[in-house]
């Protein structure tokens, strides 16, 4: 059989972008499930503890019994199928877009006490190391692509160029988004996602299009002996007009 040759024009896929974990929550469904009962549990009980309310409470709670339920139905041998499978997933992902944000805003809620930000999971495991290896390591950002929901970036070790090696002591990477007013002046909201892998898509809120945004990165490590900060230093920064 003779195939039939690709046009010339035929643009090649894009890379497929998974959505992140922030580097304080499990990637398994087990574990994200035991985070997410204890974040839910402790919200509820005290909002205004965590610098949130009521109502935002009550929402993440829908999502992690969403989540849970479905978890159990897809993990049972006797309703184990492709279609509850896929129902767990969808509720996953629902319970990340709406529950991450919130938790990664009172990981940077400077009001928040540092004890309580432990007890809800919202920072990284301390561990012993004493020595920040992530000094002074900037990370390269690129700008891959855009499309009509979001932006697709690119981090890359400048020391490493062909490779997907991140440096030493980096688990993730951090990228800020600042959106600026019609003006193209006012910053009118900075928000924070994280990527593990070497893209990231970072979504276009509703009703943002034409406005202008700038990214920047940088590699963000487990705090080390004490709680000292192990972050690599910011990324130059990339402006874009959403699409």
């Amino acid at each position: 059989m003779v195939r039939k040759p690709k046009s010339p024009g035929t643009n090649p896929k894009p890379p497929e972008i998974m959505p992140q974990n922030p580097p304080f929550a499990p990637s398994d469904d087990l574990g994200l499930r035991e985070w997410g009962d204890n974040f839910s549990t402790k919200l509820t009980a005290t909002p205004l503890l965590y610098g949130e309310t009521a109502p935002v409470a009550v929402a993440v709670a829908a999502l992690q019994l969403a989540f849970s339920n479905a978890l159990d139905t897809s993990s049972a041998p006797a309703t184990r199928t492709s279609v509850t499978i896929a129902a767990k997933n969808l509720a996953r992902a629902e319970f990340t877009a709406g529950v991450f944000p919130v938790a990664v805003r009172i990981g940077a809620n400077r009001s928040v006490l540092p004890e309580n930000k432990v007890a809800i999971g919202v920072t990284v495991p301390i561990t012993t190391r004493t020595r920040n290896p992530l000094g002074g390591v900037a990370l390269q950002l690129t700008l891959e692509s855009q499309d009509a929901t979001g932006t697709n970036l690119r981090s890359q070790n400048p020391a490493t160029p062909d490779t997907t090696a991140r440096p030493e002591g980096a688990r993730a990477w951090e990228i800020e988004q600042k959106i600026y007013a019609a003006d193209g002046l006012t910053v009118e909201s900075t928000n924070t996602t994280f990527g593990t892998r070497r893209f990231a898509r970072v979504l276009t809120p509703v009703g943002k299009a034409g406005r202008r945004a700038d990214f920047r990165a940088r590699w963000i490590g487990a705090p080390l002996n004490g709680g000292a900060v192990n972050n690599g230093d910011w990324s130059d920064t990339v402006q874009v007009t959403m699409a």
